[in-house]
């Protein structure tokens, strides 16, 4: 009987598109982008910017894979943290913030400061994205070009609003954005990262305690942070400067604003405070510290630049007035 010839079986493995560490179960937001909801502020709304975005992750934490080869995704590797906590670029990513934001009505920092002081109003609260939680898979699949990627992400964010006045955090909250599976990206990475991100945030843009820290209730002092306080002005001084260095003080506070600090002035009985222009350049709202130590925050109504009287330097009133 003939012996029969071995048969040799060539198995092929292909690569596919498919992750060990898969992206968890998001359930997707209304798409906004086709009718956004668009909420109403008042004239006194706090105008944000996104100003850090930091990966918080342990060490060695796994969060994804990447993929790449001449033909394909293959070659795959785990992601791990092995830089421990780190900031973002966020100059990648403060146009999706921007984008999402104004898409429903809120007041956000994005004019281009070219030259410094030259904005008209500046940020009132900047916002911080802590990620406490990722997967990121990535696919590069040309060596020739490491810019042109496929993958998906996952991202768990908690946001937090720092007031520039009041130098504390005043809103945190927790929020989720997703790809919701494979999309295409031709800038690598942040094109992949920059879909779960907006989703994210379109998420925080829903949260209603997040409107009320931009733009307080006015019949809620406590929440709008106000000190409702009258500052009174000190008359005019007969005789020399020693004389009446209690009455000066007095009327001297310290003006706080979003740029940086300076002296103020209060020149009449119903809390008028005059500052150097540059004090307050580019704010909306300011907070004055009397010299007893209490403090009231109040708007920048009007600016002057008479130049015999000041001396070619532009001031602004802030008006403290609460009524």
């Amino acid at each position: 009987m003939p012996m029969k010839k071995p048969i040799l079986l060539l198995v092929v493995l292909c690569a596919c598109a498919s992750y060990k560490k898969t992206l968890p179960p998001v359930t997707p937001v209304a798409q906004a982008a086709k009718t956004p909801q668009v909420y109403s502020f008042s004239a006194k709304a706090r105008q944000t910017r996104l100003a850090a975005i930091l990966f918080d992750l342990p060490m060695g934490y796994r969060y994804g894979e990447a993929a790449g080869g001449y033909s394909g995704c293959n070659n795959r590797q785990p992601l791990v943290n092995t830089k421990g906590r780190f900031q973002f670029d966020v100059a990648r990513y403060q146009d999706v913030f921007t984008k999402v934001m104004k898409q429903h009505g809120y007041p956000v920092e994005d004019d281009l400061e070219m030259f410094k002081d030259s904005k008209e109003r500046v940020a009132d609260l900047h916002v911080g994205a802590r990620i406490i939680e990722a997967t990121i898979n990535e696919c590069y699949p040309s060596r020739s070009n490491d810019l042109i990627a496929t993958g998906s992400a996952y991202l768990k964010i908690e946001w937090s609003v720092y007031s520039v006045l009041e130098k504390k955090v005043i809103y945190t909250v927790v929020t989720e954005g997703s790809t919701y599976g494979d999309v295409e990206s031709n800038i690598g990475e942040p094109g992949i990262l920059r879909p779960a991100l907006a989703d994210a945030v379109e998420r925080l843009s829903a949260q209603e305690a997040y409107r009320r820290a931009i733009d307080p209730p006015s019949a809620a002092p406590e929440t709008a942070r106000v000190v409702r306080l009258k500052v009174k002005g000190a008359k005019s001084f007969p005789g020399d400067a020693k004389i009446n260095l209690e009455n000066i003080k007095k009327a001297v506070g310290t003006v706080t604003a979003n740029k940086g600090f300076g002296t103020g002035f209060v020149i009449s009985e119903d809390g008028t405070v005059l500052t150097a222009e540059h004090v307050v350049s580019g704010s909306r709202f300011a907070k004055v510290t009397t010299a007893t130590g209490k403090e009231c925050y109040g708007e920048v109504v009007a600016s002057s630049a008479v130049k015999k009287l000041l001396k070619s330097e532009g001031r602004r009133l802030l008006d403290m007035r609460f009524s």
